[in-house]
C-alpha cells in the first residue's frame, strides 16, 4: 500500500477501509427506516459482516 500511496491519486492507506464505514452507513439507515430494536441491529451488522469477511 505504500507504493500506492505514493503512485495513485486520492488513493491512500485508509482507501481500503472506506467501504466498512459505508457498509455500516448503509446499515444504520436500513435500521432506523426498519424501526429495529439494539438485538435485530446487532444482528443484522454480524451477518452483513459475513460478505467482506469472506
Amino acid at each position: 500500500m505504500a507504493a500506492v500511496d505514493m503512485l495513485v491519486l486520492g488513493v491512500s492507506t485508509v482507501t481500503r477501509y472506506a467501504r466498512y464505514f459505508s457498509l455500516y452507513w448503509a446499515l444504520s439507515a436500513h435500521a432506523e427506516q426498519a424501526g429495529l430494536d439494539r438485538g435485530a441491529c446487532r444482528r443484522l451488522v454480524r451477518r452483513a459482516e459475513v460478505g467482506p469477511g469472506a
